[in-house]
Order: structure tokens, then sequence, then C-alpha cells
């Protein structure tokens, strides 16, 4: 830095980066150009108390289409495409404000393919609004990765069921459960902690290795998928998972049956009705450590072919907008048949809970957040939030109510 210092003649020019690109926090200069400023702002002073610093300092806008660029005062830009945003932008007023879930549709993108994969339709109802922004507008959320140099003494939350779905999984295969094999893949905590973790998973999940445990002999099956539609369209598709005799089975680590892994079997389950592949004596089931699992029984083929109709409809309209339909949310609000019940319980799946390691709510989704952007809405008063999670999750709801 002095030998910079002692050989600058007229002009003497440093930069850096003064904003998070994430989040547009301020971000501090290097150690060397703070201990500059600092130095300028202790031994030169100005009248109105400004720092010395700010006289000689300019903050340039981060993006070309900032207004700033623009100014008459300091017209720093002179493109004209990113001059019409930056126009839209200083433009923007309170009457731009999304006050309720967007409704406009996009154009409708060409078919080339009458033919819809179920793989697709599974994937639009695990997150139709994530669905919407990936396929249709190429918008993708890359997950932030964060590096802990700390030493786990305790598995949190999700490594005991990522854990607890590997065990089960190789069980399934016919592996036994061996606490030096996941040791030595480095899943348990180090020391004597391993073997609390160890038995704590597995006094948790007996049941469901037990549930497992007559799978084993029988071999999993793939079976096709094939309905066609009134309108020319056809549903194709494989559901594996299924067995001889049982029928569809999946299972999960968690203590209870997630709205995801419950509609997921439910679309599979109604997939198989519809085509006829799955047998009078046999069922679609989830299971689970406890005895909360959840089993649904075939539906007669028409039942089913309307209700696939009614969900490629649903898939459709998703194509153009994203739809109010939220996982846990929706489901909440089907399960319960007076209003203000369902608005209750709805609303607690929407927001996050008030303890430390609450999960978060629906509303902290972040591609549920870009839907929202810049807006006061409550996608819970618009109407077509009931309408559409009567419609998703009733039947699911139905189906399990009668099995119960």
């Amino acid at each position: 830095m002095l030998e910079t210092l002692l050989c600058a003649r007229r002009y003497l020019y440093f930069s850096y980066c003064a904003r998070s690109l994430k989040d547009n926090s301020e971000c501090q200069p290097s150690p060397l150009l703070r201990e500059l400023l600092d130095y300028i702002d202790e031994h030169f002073v100005i009248a109105d108390d400004r720092r010395a610093s700010a006289l000689i300092s300019h903050e340039h806008p981060m993006q070309a289409f900032s207004p700033r660029n623009f100014s008459a005062v300091s017209p720093d830009a002179f493109d004209r495409s990113w001059f019409d945003t930056a126009r839209q932008l200083q433009h923007r007023d309170a009457e731009r404000t999304v006050r309720s879930w967007p409704e406009e549709n996009l154009d409708a993108t060409p078919q080339t393919s009458k033919v819809i994969e179920l793989e697709h339709l599974l994937r639009f109802f695990s997150h139709p609004v994530r669905y919407f922004f990936n396929q249709r507008l190429g918008i993708r959320i890359p997950e932030e990765r964060v590096i802990d140099d700390n030493e786990d003494f305790a598995l949190d939350g999700l490594q005991k069921w990522k854990l607890a779905m590997r065990v089960a999984e190789r069980y399934l295969q016919g592996v036994e459960p061996d606490l030096l094999q996941y040791r030595a893949e480095g899943l348990l905590p180090h020391g004597a902690a391993a073997f609390a973790e160890w038995n704590a998973l597995q006094r948790n999940n007996r049941g469901l290795l037990t549930a497992l445990a007559s799978l084993r002999e029988q071999t999993a099956t793939t079976r096709p998928v094939v309905q066609r539609l009134d309108d020319g369209r056809e549903l194709r598709g494989e559901v594996s998972a299924c067995y001889a005799g049982t029928g569809l089975v999946h299972f999960s680590a968690s203590k209870s049956a997630t709205s995801r892994a419950s509609l997921l079997l439910w679309l599979n389950h109604v997939a198989l009705s519809a085509s006829g592949q799955l047998a009078t004596d046999e069922t679609s089931r989830l299971l689970l450590p406890g005895a909360n699992g959840v089993e649904f029984r075939p539906l007669e083929a028409s039942q089913a072919s309307a209700l696939l109709r009614t969900y490629l409809e649903l898939y459709a309209q998703g194509q153009k907008r994203p739809l109010p339909l939220f996982a846990e949310t929706s489901h909440a609000w089907a399960q319960q048949q007076d209003p203000e019940a369902a608005r209750r319980k709805a609303r607690n799946a929407w927001l996050s809970g008030d303890f430390k390691q609450a999960p978060p709510g629906d509303r902290d989704d972040p591609f549920i957040r870009i839907a929202l952007h810049n807006g006061v809405a409550d996608p819970l008063d618009d109407p077509q939030f009931e309408r559409l999670a009567r419609e998703v999750f009733g039947p699911l709801v139905a189906a399990v109510n009668a099995h119960d």
C-alpha cells in the first residue's frame, strides 16, 4: 500500500465490492483500504462535519438498469434497453403492488405431443408453484450449501431422517443394519455419541423395519400406466415399488405422513386404478415407523379416470400461471369440514412455528415468495385457494377417512 501511494502522481484509484451480491448488505473493504480511509478521516476535517473519505468516494450502482445510471447529474450509461428498464422501475407506484394471487395467464405453450408423462404430473403436484417457475420461466433457486467446520456430537432432524431411510432401503434389499458400516461412511457422530444415535435410530424405526420384513422375500415390479382421455391426450408412465398380492408400497422414516408423501402415493394409486393395474385384493400403502400409516383401497376405473381428468386439467392450468396450491396448507384446509377450523389449521401450516426449531411454513418457501413479490396478498383469502384444496386433496382425505 505504501509503495502504491508513493508511486502515484496525479490520480490514485481504489475499488472494492461494497455490497453483498446475496442480500445487498454493506461489505467492508480490505483492512489496508479501511486503514487508509480511517487515516484520511482522522487527519482531514470538513466544515459540515462530514467524513473526508466520503468526499472522495463514489458508490456505483450494482445493476446496469439502476435509474442512477441515467440521471441528468451523472449519466453513466447510454444503453437504450437498460434505460427503458430503469424508467419502468423509476415509475413504479402503489397501484402495481400485488394485492391478490396472480391470475393472469401466460400464452399457451405449443404442444408438440399429446402424451403427458406421469413423472411430470407427479413433479407438478409435489410443488405446483416451483414447477411453474422451473419449467415455464426457467427460474431455479440453487440450494445454499453451508460448510460447517464444527464437529457434530449429535445428528439433526434431517440427518436422522436420511440415515433412517438409508437403513430401511438397504434392509428391504436384504442388508441387515450394521453400525460399523454407517460409522465408516461418516453418517454417525464420532466416539460414544455414535452408539447413542444408533440405538435411538433402531428404537424409533423398529416398527418400520418390521413392516418391511414381509416384503424382503418378494420382488418389487414396475407396472405400466396408459390412460387415454376424451380430448386425445394420453397419460403414460410407470409405477414402481409394486408387489404381487400386496399392491403399491411406499415407506418413510417420518413420524407422520407428510402431505407431499400422501399426495404422491394417492396420484400413483389413482393412475394404477384408472389403468386397471391394481387387483381388487391389493392396496396402496405408505408405511411409517408408527401405526399411523396411509392406505388406499382400489378405485373403480371410471372414478379414477374422472379424477385423472381433473388433475390433468389443473396440470394444464399450472403451465400458464402459478396455482395457489400449497402442500401442507391446502391439505390442512381440506382435512376440515368446518370453515373456521379449516382456516385455523391452514393458517398454522401457512405460517412458521413460534419455537426456535419449528419447520418453516409454506409462506417461507422461496418460490412462493417470488409469486408474491412486493405484495401484501394473502392466498388463503383467495376463493381459488379453497377450490383447489378441495379438488386436489378432497378425494385423498375422503379415501383415508373411508379406510379408517
